[in-house]
Protein backbone atom coordinates (compact mmCIF):
# COMPACT_ATOMS: atom_id res chain seq x y z
CA UNK A 1 0.00 0.00 0.00
CA UNK A 2 1.39 3.83 -1.02
CA UNK A 3 0.13 7.00 1.24
CA UNK A 4 0.59 9.76 -0.46
CA UNK A 5 1.18 13.39 1.42
CA UNK A 6 0.48 16.73 -0.48
CA UNK A 7 1.97 19.87 1.91
CA UNK A 8 3.25 23.31 1.37
CA UNK A 9 4.01 26.30 3.18
CA UNK A 10 2.15 29.89 3.67
CA UNK A 11 4.33 32.97 4.97
CA UNK A 12 7.89 33.59 5.49
CA UNK A 13 10.00 31.70 8.70
CA UNK A 14 11.33 35.33 9.83
CA UNK A 15 9.92 36.11 13.44
CA UNK A 16 10.80 39.92 12.94
CA UNK A 17 8.34 40.35 9.74
CA UNK A 18 6.08 38.18 10.02
CA UNK A 19 3.82 36.91 13.03
CA UNK A 20 2.41 32.92 11.24
CA UNK A 21 4.08 30.73 9.71
CA UNK A 22 1.65 27.89 8.61
CA UNK A 23 2.99 24.22 6.97
CA UNK A 24 -0.75 22.17 5.80
CA UNK A 25 -1.42 20.02 3.56
CA UNK A 26 -3.56 16.61 2.71
CA UNK A 27 -3.10 12.65 3.26
CA UNK A 28 -4.30 10.50 0.64
CA UNK A 29 -4.50 6.63 0.97
CA UNK A 30 -3.79 4.63 -2.75
CA UNK A 31 -3.00 5.71 -6.35
CA UNK A 32 -7.24 5.48 -6.56
CA UNK A 33 -7.86 8.21 -4.18
CA UNK A 34 -5.06 10.87 -5.37
CA UNK A 35 -6.20 10.17 -8.68
CA UNK A 36 -9.57 11.16 -8.08
CA UNK A 37 -8.74 14.02 -6.10
CA UNK A 38 -6.91 15.75 -8.84
CA UNK A 39 -9.36 15.08 -11.34
CA UNK A 40 -12.16 16.84 -9.29
CA UNK A 41 -9.88 19.45 -8.27
CA UNK A 42 -9.21 19.84 -12.16
CA UNK A 43 -12.34 20.08 -12.79
CA UNK A 44 -13.10 22.95 -10.66
CA UNK A 45 -10.00 24.80 -11.46
CA UNK A 46 -11.44 24.91 -15.43
CA UNK A 47 -15.12 26.17 -14.24
CA UNK A 48 -13.36 28.45 -12.23
CA UNK A 49 -11.01 29.79 -15.52
CA UNK A 50 -14.65 30.96 -16.62
CA UNK A 51 -14.14 33.79 -14.34
CA UNK A 52 -12.48 36.69 -16.46
CA UNK A 53 -10.19 37.91 -13.64
CA UNK A 54 -9.10 34.24 -13.46
CA UNK A 55 -8.00 33.61 -17.22
CA UNK A 56 -4.53 34.87 -17.38
CA UNK A 57 -3.56 34.47 -14.28
CA UNK A 58 -0.76 30.99 -14.39
CA UNK A 59 -2.09 29.08 -11.19
CA UNK A 60 -4.84 29.14 -9.37
CA UNK A 61 -2.84 29.70 -5.69
CA UNK A 62 -4.98 31.09 -2.67
CA UNK A 63 -2.79 34.28 -2.69
CA UNK A 64 -5.12 35.28 -5.82
CA UNK A 65 -8.49 34.15 -5.33
CA UNK A 66 -11.56 35.15 -3.47
CA UNK A 67 -13.14 33.54 -0.38
CA UNK A 68 -15.62 31.90 -2.42
CA UNK A 69 -13.32 30.21 -4.68
CA UNK A 70 -11.07 28.89 -2.48
CA UNK A 71 -14.17 27.30 -0.62
CA UNK A 72 -15.26 25.46 -4.23
CA UNK A 73 -12.00 24.16 -4.53
CA UNK A 74 -12.24 22.98 -0.80
CA UNK A 75 -14.85 20.91 -1.14
CA UNK A 76 -13.00 18.38 -2.94
CA UNK A 77 -10.91 17.64 -0.19
CA UNK A 78 -14.44 17.67 2.05
CA UNK A 79 -13.72 13.22 2.74
CA UNK A 80 -10.43 13.82 2.95
CA UNK A 81 -7.37 14.06 6.03
CA UNK A 82 -6.26 17.57 6.23
CA UNK A 83 -3.43 18.78 8.61
CA UNK A 84 -2.08 21.58 9.05
CA UNK A 85 0.58 23.14 11.91
CA UNK A 86 0.63 27.11 12.76
CA UNK A 87 4.04 28.65 14.26
CA UNK A 88 3.63 31.14 16.23
CA UNK A 89 7.04 32.42 15.34
CA UNK A 90 7.11 35.63 17.61
CA UNK A 91 6.71 33.06 20.66
CA UNK A 92 10.12 31.45 20.13
CA UNK A 93 13.38 31.37 21.58
CA UNK A 94 15.18 33.43 18.80
CA UNK A 95 18.56 32.52 20.11
CA UNK A 96 17.64 28.77 19.74
CA UNK A 97 15.45 28.32 16.77
CA UNK A 98 16.46 31.70 14.43
CA UNK A 99 20.35 32.00 15.48
CA UNK A 100 21.02 29.88 12.19
CA UNK A 101 19.60 28.21 8.85
CA UNK A 102 20.21 24.75 10.16
CA UNK A 103 18.65 25.81 13.48
CA UNK A 104 15.25 27.03 11.60
CA UNK A 105 15.07 23.72 9.19
CA UNK A 106 15.51 21.65 11.97
CA UNK A 107 12.60 23.38 14.33
CA UNK A 108 10.35 23.54 11.04
CA UNK A 109 10.83 19.51 10.43
CA UNK A 110 10.27 18.95 14.10
CA UNK A 111 6.79 21.26 13.59
CA UNK A 112 5.71 19.13 10.55
CA UNK A 113 6.73 15.44 12.00
CA UNK A 114 4.37 16.30 15.00
CA UNK A 115 1.29 17.03 13.03
CA UNK A 116 2.07 14.46 10.48
CA UNK A 117 1.87 12.19 13.57
CA UNK A 118 -1.13 13.39 15.06
CA UNK A 119 -2.68 13.35 11.53
CA UNK A 120 -2.19 9.71 11.16
CA UNK A 121 -3.10 9.28 14.93
CA UNK A 122 -6.76 10.66 13.90
CA UNK A 123 -6.26 8.58 11.07
CA UNK A 124 -5.98 5.41 13.48
CA UNK A 125 -8.79 6.62 15.69
CA UNK A 126 -11.12 6.74 12.99
CA UNK A 127 -10.21 3.02 11.95
CA UNK A 128 -9.31 4.68 8.27
CA UNK A 129 -5.27 3.30 9.18
CA UNK A 130 -4.11 0.56 11.79
CA UNK A 131 -0.71 0.62 13.40
CA UNK A 132 -0.07 -2.85 11.85
CA UNK A 133 -0.23 -1.56 8.46
CA UNK A 134 2.66 -2.25 5.62
CA UNK A 135 3.13 0.98 3.31
CA UNK A 136 5.44 3.14 1.57
CA UNK A 137 4.95 7.00 2.42
CA UNK A 138 5.38 9.64 -0.39
CA UNK A 139 5.80 12.76 0.81
CA UNK A 140 5.61 15.39 -1.92
CA UNK A 141 6.19 19.20 -0.89
CA UNK A 142 6.07 22.91 -3.44
CA UNK A 143 9.57 23.32 -4.86
CA UNK A 144 11.63 25.69 -2.89
CA UNK A 145 15.19 25.95 -2.10
CA UNK A 146 16.48 23.35 0.08
CA UNK A 147 19.38 20.45 -0.14
CA UNK A 148 19.57 16.97 -0.50
CA UNK A 149 21.17 16.19 2.55
CA UNK A 150 18.23 18.03 4.53
CA UNK A 151 15.38 15.99 2.66
CA UNK A 152 17.23 12.99 3.70
CA UNK A 153 17.44 13.86 7.12
CA UNK A 154 13.83 14.50 7.09
CA UNK A 155 12.86 10.92 5.57
CA UNK A 156 15.23 9.63 7.79
CA UNK A 157 13.49 11.31 11.31
CA UNK A 158 9.94 10.48 9.89
CA UNK A 159 10.80 7.12 9.35
CA UNK A 160 12.33 6.98 12.78
CA UNK A 161 9.74 8.65 14.28
CA UNK A 162 6.79 6.04 13.13
CA UNK A 163 9.13 2.94 12.94
CA UNK A 164 10.89 3.02 16.23
CA UNK A 165 9.02 6.22 18.07
CA UNK A 166 11.28 9.26 19.92
CA UNK A 167 12.45 9.88 23.19
CA UNK A 168 13.05 13.69 24.44
CA UNK A 169 15.26 13.71 27.19
CA UNK A 170 15.11 17.12 27.56
CA UNK A 171 11.23 16.67 28.51
CA UNK A 172 11.32 13.05 29.39
CA UNK A 173 8.76 12.02 27.41
CA UNK A 174 8.22 9.29 25.01
CA UNK A 175 6.51 8.44 21.63
CA UNK A 176 5.83 5.34 21.31
CA UNK A 177 6.31 3.51 17.45
CA UNK A 178 3.09 4.37 15.43
CA UNK A 179 3.47 2.23 12.03
CA UNK A 180 6.04 -0.21 12.94
CA UNK A 181 5.82 -2.02 10.03
CA UNK A 182 6.44 1.27 7.80
CA UNK A 183 9.00 0.17 4.36
CA UNK A 184 9.78 3.21 3.34
CA UNK A 185 9.63 7.05 3.47
CA UNK A 186 10.81 9.50 0.57
CA UNK A 187 10.53 13.31 -0.48
CA UNK A 188 10.09 14.64 -3.20
CA UNK A 189 9.80 18.33 -4.17
CA UNK A 190 6.97 19.25 -6.85
CA UNK A 191 6.51 22.43 -9.29
CA UNK A 192 3.24 23.22 -8.00
CA UNK A 193 2.49 24.18 -12.09
CA UNK A 194 2.31 20.67 -12.67
CA UNK A 195 1.23 19.05 -9.62
CA UNK A 196 -2.65 19.40 -9.11
CA UNK A 197 -2.64 18.42 -5.14
CA UNK A 198 0.14 21.00 -4.30
CA UNK A 199 -1.85 23.30 -5.53
CA UNK A 200 -4.79 22.38 -3.50
CA UNK A 201 -2.15 22.46 -0.77
CA UNK A 202 -1.48 26.09 -1.51
CA UNK A 203 -4.86 26.32 -0.87
CA UNK A 204 -5.68 24.80 2.32
CA UNK A 205 -2.46 26.34 3.62
CA UNK A 206 -3.43 29.94 2.69
CA UNK A 207 -6.51 29.30 4.13
CA UNK A 208 -5.21 28.23 7.72
CA UNK A 209 -3.33 31.29 7.40
CA UNK A 210 -5.45 33.50 6.72
CA UNK A 211 -7.92 32.53 9.34
CA UNK A 212 -5.11 32.22 11.82
CA UNK A 213 -4.28 35.76 10.76
CA UNK A 214 -7.72 37.16 11.16
CA UNK A 215 -8.74 35.25 14.47
CA UNK A 216 -11.32 33.08 12.98
CA UNK A 217 -9.50 29.03 12.65
CA UNK A 218 -13.34 27.89 14.40
CA UNK A 219 -14.77 26.61 11.25
CA UNK A 220 -11.65 24.70 10.09
CA UNK A 221 -11.40 23.14 13.60
CA UNK A 222 -14.87 21.71 13.29
CA UNK A 223 -14.22 19.55 10.64
CA UNK A 224 -13.17 16.13 12.10
CA UNK A 225 -11.35 15.60 8.88
CA UNK A 226 -8.39 18.46 9.92
CA UNK A 227 -6.24 18.46 12.34
CA UNK A 228 -4.77 21.42 13.16
CA UNK A 229 -1.62 22.11 15.66
CA UNK A 230 -0.37 25.07 17.01
CA UNK A 231 3.44 25.79 18.10
CA UNK A 232 4.00 26.73 20.70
Amino acid sequence: MDIYVFSDESDVFDCKHHEWFVYAGIIVVGKYEMDSLARRYIAIEKNLRKNPKYRTVPELKGAFLDDKSRRKLLTVFSDTMKFAVAIRQRKLDYARVFSNTRSKQNYLDFSYRIVLRRAFEDMIARGSLFPEDEFNLFINEDNRLVTADSLHHKEEMILKEFREGTYKSRFGTCCPPLFPNIQKVKIALRNSERSTLIRGADIIANTVYTSAFNGYLATLQEDSLFHIEFIP
